[in-house]
């Protein structure tokens, strides 16, 4: 919870890391709340590199100008997809918001 050190949040999502993954691929999608850690792009890379997860390139990358969290072009974490015109397409692993 927010109330827990980041380095004790890592621990909790290494420990739990093949039942998080396992609750993405059921479900699509899961929802963390009160989570420090992943209130910032950082910690955001922190989480999914600690259940395990690589980071990949965006998808629309060669769509368009897709701006990232931090503004730098190989940045990890993009910014959310609210274009309809691009409500179809796959959207990977993200954080709507940092």
């Amino acid at each position: 919870d927010s109330s827990s050190s980041k380095e004790q949040q890592i621990a909790y999502f290494k420990e739990n890391a093949t039942a998080i993954k396992q609750m993405m691929q059921d479900n699509s999608a899961v929802v963390f709340r009160e989570f420090s850690l992943m209130k910032e792009q950082d910690g955001f890379v922190a989480f999914y590199e600690a259940i395990g997860m690589k980071t990949c390139l965006d998808p629309l990358h060669s769509v368009s100008a897709r701006p990232t969290v931090d503004g730098k072009k190989n940045s990890p974490v993009y910014e959310a997809v609210n274009k309809e015109s691009r409500k179809n397409f796959f959207i990977g692993m993200h954080n709507e918001f940092v």
